[in-house]
């Protein structure tokens, strides 16, 4: 499958721009993804949910990408060490496969992005005072 990206923007609590991930999110498309989110935080996207229905892998080079969106989110400079052990109310995760659920595991990374089952509890969850993991 090719990597794409469709972007949507909702209105709920809060605007929350979705990235509609079609592909893998490896070394070849880790560039495109990481591009296009600058250019939606240029834009004045602060909250952002990664819809991963239909990613079928994600490698180092896109969790590296992921982590790098996390931090420019959560206005993290680059290279700098946190122990912030808080979810993202900024950044989100939806419908990730089992295989790449394991993957974002073993990285660590659900320790700080919050993830979910569907898009609905997702967006329900942007601008909530507390963050429920699915």
């Amino acid at each position: 499958m090719e990597f794409k990206i469709d972007v949507e923007q909702v209105r709920r609590k809060v605007p929350v721009t979705i990235f509609h991930i079609q592909g893998s999110v490896n070394i070849t498309s880790a560039d495109t993804f990481e591009a296009r989110a600058r250019q939606a935080i240029r834009a004045g996207t602060r909250y952002l949910l990664l819809d991963f229905k239909d990613v079928d892998a994600i490698r180092s080079a896109g969790l590296r990408s992921i982590q790098v969106v996390y931090k420019s989110l959560m206005s993290i400079p680059p290279g700098a060490v946190t122990n912030r052990l808080t979810k993202s109310p900024y950044l989100k995760i939806a419908n990730l496969s089992p295989l790449v659920h394991d993957v974002f595991e073993v990285a660590g990374f659900l320790r700080n992005i919050a993830t979910y089952n569907d898009l609905e509890t997702a967006l329900d969850a942007f601008g909530s005072a507390s963050v429920k993991e699915e």
